[in-house]
């Protein structure tokens, strides 16, 4: 397997990129010619991964010694030759990347001229952070995301109607997916958007039913906004629609909250992990614990967000990305200030690629009264309990979190319920807490804003 489809003695995969680009594919074994040379990541052994990263790794160091004046800079300063061997002690002296350097000079990090600069994105500024343009190449669109084969993690069949109801203006999400959905598999793909001006809820589930989707791709947030528009209608998840396999991606998500949703739509929903930055970073697999690293597009790292210090597998820390195959804007050591612990062990599912645990993001810890309580954690335990519903907010105190929830749907309101819930959830995760029950708390848009801090008077 070829760690990058750039190579010096002419780049056989651009020529690919730039036929899907300007005359699209109608004979799909022009991309299975192409794929035959990719080794399929799920079924690479132990030692074939270390090979490939490694070699993948000096590829790519070569490549922006080669091409960009700041790489190059940082690689002197810790003595890199692009003639010489990469260890991993070299590679572990590179500055981290932050978002802050991506944000403030957003040509810094281009490996290529502004006229091979194909398409631009730029992330949701959800964070509240200035945000980041990443560039692509045509490679970039056509090419690094499409050919990697990732086995039983992602399985699509042509027959698949497969509905994208994720960003598709500014942000990449929806495009991308589509791209991989659409050309890398050649399923029919439904862009029915998130919200925006043309694409509502209820249009978008009144498509699904008449084209008979039967896959989808979107947050945890707009999943249950799709299941409140089809109530509107009339329409019946189970009988009307026939969707048996969610993606879920956008936004952080508990295994609890996962089960409610797989309920609702009696379908198999699996968490998808990435970033504008940095592509996929995750996926579940079938056992739905933990997820796969896809090492053919990048090279994770843990590392103490305070010293930088490379951690073992098992010690939670921040996730830190190389981007392996980009062209336009490829990503060396980026911080991505989520948090989370690698494991070695060989998943039940045979796949032995590590396995990457999410702890949350290390922005947004809640504080209360000196403690810390990771959202996602105390997600977890809300969502254990039977009464409540699938659509909350948190809003910090200094003294306790106040917790805004729905009931569920066969929960009957009663006087004291507030208090029951609250028991029950400080119990599980300790967080002091007061429940505000409302009849239904709207959707605002963008990603999900969960966790809200209070100013008091």
């Amino acid at each position: 397997m070829k760690p990058l489809w750039r190579n010096k003695g002419g780049n056989r995969m651009n020529n690919l990129a730039e036929y899907i680009c300007f005359h699209g594919i109608r004979d799909f074994s022009v991309l299975k010619e192409y794929q035959e040379e990719m080794k399929d990541i799920t079924k690479m052994s132990g030692e074939e991964i270390v090979q490939y990263q490694d070699k993948a790794l000096k590829d790519l160091l070569d490549y922006v010694y080669e091409r960009n004046t700041y790489y190059r800079s940082e690689l002197d300063k810790i003595g890199y030759r692009p003639d010489g061997k990469l260890t991993k002690q070299v590679f572990e002296k590179l500055r981290l990347t932050t978002r802050e350097t991506i944000s403030t000079e957003r040509d810094i990090l281009r490996c290529v001229e502004k006229e091979d600069i194909l398409h631009v994105h730029t992330s949701t500024g959800t964070s509240g952070a200035k945000s980041n343009y990443i560039m692509y190449t045509v490679n970039d669109l056509y090419g690094s995301d499409l050919l990697p084969k990732m086995g039983d993690l992602f399985e699509l069949k042509r027959t698949d109607v497969v509905a994208i109801a994720l960003p598709y203006e500014m942000s990449s999400a929806g495009q991308s997916f589509q791209r991989v959905v659409q050309i890398g598999y050649g399923a029919t793909v439904l862009p029915v958007g998130k919200g925006g001006a043309y694409s509502e809820p209820k249009k978008a589930i009144q498509l699904m039913k008449d084209m008979d989707c039967n896959v989808l791709f979107s947050s945890p947030s707009y999943t249950v906004e799709l299941m409140r528009a089809a109530e509107e209608e009339g329409i019946d998840l189970l009988n009307d629609l026939k969707i048996d396999q969610i993606w879920l991606t956008g936004e952080g998500c508990s295994d609890a909250f996962r089960k409610k949703i797989e309920k609702k739509w009696e379908a198999d929903a699996r968490f998808y992990y990435g970033s504008l930055e940095c592509g996929a970073i995750g996926i579940e697999c079938k056992e739905k614990n933990g997820y796969h690293i896809p090492i053919s597009h990048i090279y994770l790292e843990i590392i103490d967000p305070e010293t930088g210090e490379v951690l073992e597998d098992g010690e939670v820390g921040e996730i830190v990305v190389t981007v392996l195959l980009k062209e336009g804007t490829p990503l060396i050591r980026y911080r991505t200030q989520d948090l989370g612990f690698l494991d070695p062990q060989t998943c039940d599912c045979g796949i032995e690629l590590k396995k990457l645990f999410l702890r949350g993001r290390k922005i947004d810890q809640i504080e209360i009264d000196g403690n810390a309580y990771a959202p996602i954690y105390v997600e977890e335990m809300l969502m254990r309990q039977e009464e409540v519903g699938e659509n909350y907010y948190i809003n910090v105190y200094p003294q306790y979190a106040e917790i805004v929830i729905e009931l569920s749907s066969d929960t009957t309101y009663y006087e004291g319920i507030e208090e029951v819930i609250s028991s029950k959830v400080e119990f599980a995760c300790g967080i002091p807490n007061k429940i505000v029950v409302k009849e239904r708390i709207p959707y605002v848009g963008k990603k999900a804003k969960r966790v809200n801090y209070i100013k008091e008077e």
